[in-house]
């Protein structure tokens, strides 16, 4: 899109979720670079980001390594195949896969709408374009979500993996160690998913309260 071309905000807003769309994969691998690259980061992160001390010291995880891949052990009663050998993960790292997912997808939406809201409407200040951004942003949430979501459900990469390597029971049986976890990212996302929804409708019922 050219620069100066103002458009009106609402085209913008279609303008924005389409641009939005084709970042879905590099959402994908970015998530997945942080957890095999900077896992012990996002520890560190997740327990910094939260208010209480108690949940602070809720994850786990001892020494934490860079790659979250060093945390699935072999074990013979474990639930997860890879290579057709059992493993076991502990259960902690989710905490932190779900914080770096959210925070991933919802900064995705902040960082592309600031671009691209300084490449249409150049000729606001710096400060008006900050309060129109968040208005934006808060204004597409559900629609982007809802974007991520399918997306998710139909991402060609996880589908070709599940259908290629799904074994009895509805088990998969994945290739490699990457693999299992970028089917976490993908659990992840239905699952955050399901915490925005539940969110929305709990501010409605506080709304509704106040009415």
């Amino acid at each position: 899109m050219s620069r100066n071309i103002k458009i009106d905000i609402e085209e913008f807003k279609i303008h924005l979720l389409e641009v939005l769309k084709n970042e879905f994969p590099n959402i994908m691998e970015r998530i997945l670079l942080y957890l095999t690259n900077r896992f012990d980061i996002l520890v560190t992160d997740y327990k910094s980001k939260i208010n209480t001390v108690d949940a602070r010291n809720s994850v786990k995880i001892d020494n934490p390594t860079n790659n979250i891949e060093n945390y699935l052990i072999a074990d013979e009663d474990g639930k997860i195949l890879i290579k057709n050998k059992k493993y076991k993960i502990n259960p902690e790292v989710f905490k932190v896969i779900h914080f770096v997912t959210a925070r991933e997808i919802v900064n995705t939406l902040k960082d592309i709408a600031t671009k691209e809201y300084a490449n249409v409407y150049v000729e606001n200040t710096e400060l008006k374009a900050r309060k129109a951004v968040a208005e934006i942003v808060n204004s597409i949430l559900p629609a982007y979500w809802d974007m991520i979501h399918k997306l998710n459900r139909f991402d060609k990469k996880y589908r070709d993996m599940e259908k290629t390597n799904l074994i009895e029971n509805n088990v998969i049986n994945h290739p490699s160690k990457t693999d299992y976890i970028y089917g976490c990212i993908h659990t992840s996302i239905i699952i955050k998913y399901a915490d925005y929804l539940s969110n929305v409708e709990t501010r409605k019922a506080e709304e509704s309260k106040n009415v």
